[in-house]
């Protein structure tokens, strides 16, 4: 079977390149499908981001609860503090009074 001059009808680009051709038209299909995963980035980007401000959100509202927790135990500290010290002071008269002869 003799072999066929293919190269004949193939311009000289398409012979350098051996026989691999890349089409300069762009078909509907391959347009619709990049319009879809553009659109879908851009979704999926903006959901992301929706997220992120309301996790930002809580967690600025933690802090505030914390900071308000925080404030409200040191004050109970040093209510204790006073409520020991007055204690104290009751504890040592208390002894002072007994060690004294009457």
């Amino acid at each position: 079977m003799p072999l066929r001059n293919m190269g004949a009808a193939m311009p000289d680009t398409q012979q350098k390149l051996g026989g691999f051709h890349i089409d300069k038209s762009i078909s509907y299909g391959h347009l619709l499908t990049t319009v879809v995963l553009l659109v879908t980035a851009i979704l999926y980007i903006s959901k992301i981001e929706t997220k992120l401000e309301v996790h930002d959100t809580r967690i600025r509202a933690n802090e505030i609860r914390l900071d308000r927790e925080r404030a409200q135990t040191d004050a109970a500290m040093a209510e204790i503090r006073e409520t020991l010290r007055r204690l104290d002071d009751k504890m040592d008269r208390i002894l002072t009074n007994r060690a004294v002869p009457r």
